[in-house]
């Protein structure tokens, strides 16, 4: 049930502007209650992230350390998220409870209050219902104008994420994968017992620091070979009518060719992360490492980006 029938997850991509990247994750609850629901350390964990085509992150939200703590989790709660725009920020649904002095807790007898409470309501929840004053929203998702609203009408059961970032330049193919993980019992939440010693709580260490404590994958979406293009893009520059060959090469050697009436300026090497490599102004060259590169030729005509292979 957790897996197939509690949430569905679509990643879509919006647009490259310039250097920054825009993307937005769609949730839907598909529950008759907030998820997650129970016992409220349980939580669940939005992780996007953006690969190069040779695997290079080029954005990562919602990673793991090595202790399941979601990377980026302030203390003693990771505010709600419109707009990502940084991977130390990242998207957590949960209820946070605290005690009278407004300090956050895990003992159920001290809870007076909620620090946050941003779990996706249902299909057809609303603030103005009767029993509002026992299932509150509590902090920034009451601000958030995508979180169980839709053209501005309460009761959508889903929250949008948007996620916009830069990628340093990048120009080529990117892998996307939006993934919710869910844990029920976190390591906040058993910190502050697994400090103390009695014969009951060191049982459970042990049983704890023998279990499987892998988060579990509830959902997943992906975008595969997306060509996104940042150097030059949506600059309103003329377009170089040379080429380069041969693509691929098989010893790294490249030659181009002018369009007509086209004098070279300049070629400029890139990796596929964007970095530059060398600077050049003849019209040919050699790459001496194998793998994909990023080929930028200026001329007094324009400019041209290209990919280009080095095989072995």
């Amino acid at each position: 049930m957790l897996q197939d029938q509690t949430l569905d997850l679509e990643v879509r991509y919006d647009s490259i502007t310039l250097d920054t990247a825009y993307f937005t994750v769609d949730l839907r609850n598909k529950a008759g209650h907030k998820f997650p629901s129970g016992y409220p350390s349980r939580r669940a964990v939005v992780e996007f992230l953006l690969t190069s085509e040779t695997g290079d992150t080029l954005f990562h939200s919602g990673a793991f350390d090595e202790n399941f703590e979601a990377i980026g989790n302030n203390y003693p709660a990771e505010p709600h998220y419109d707009v990502i725009r940084s991977e130390e920020e990242v998207q957590i649904y949960e209820v946070v409870i605290a005690n009278v002095a407004s300090e956050f807790s895990t003992v159920l007898e001290r809870g007076a209050m909620n620090l946050k409470d941003n779990r996706i309501p249902p299909l057809g929840f609303t603030t103005t219902h009767q029993v509002y004053d026992t299932t509150t929203i509590v902090g920034n998702a009451l601000n958030d104008d995508n979180f169980n609203k839709f053209n501005g009408i309460e009761g959508s059961g889903k929250d949008l994420i948007h996620y916009h970032f830069p990628i340093d330049g990048y120009v080529g193919e990117v892998n996307v994968t939006a993934r919710v993980w869910y844990q029920p019992l976190p390591p906040r939440w058993l910190a502050p017992m697994l400090e103390e010693s009695t014969p009951e709580i060191d049982t459970f260490r042990t049983m704890y620091n023998n279990a499987d404590q892998n988060p579990v994958l509830m959902v997943e979406d992906t975008i595969q070979n997306l060509f996104v293009e940042t150097m030059v893009a949506n600059q309103n520059i003329a377009i170089s009518n040379s080429k380069i060959y041969p693509n691929p090469s098989s010893n790294g050697q490249f030659f181009i060719e002018l369009g007509e009436n086209e004098k070279l300026g300049q070629v400029q090497i890139y990796d596929l992360k964007g970095r530059p490599i060398q600077n050049l102004n003849t019209q040919n060259f050699t790459i001496k490492n194998q793998g994909f590169y990023i080929i930028k030729i200026i001329t007094n005509k324009g400019q041209k980006i290209e990919k280009v292979l080095v095989l072995e």
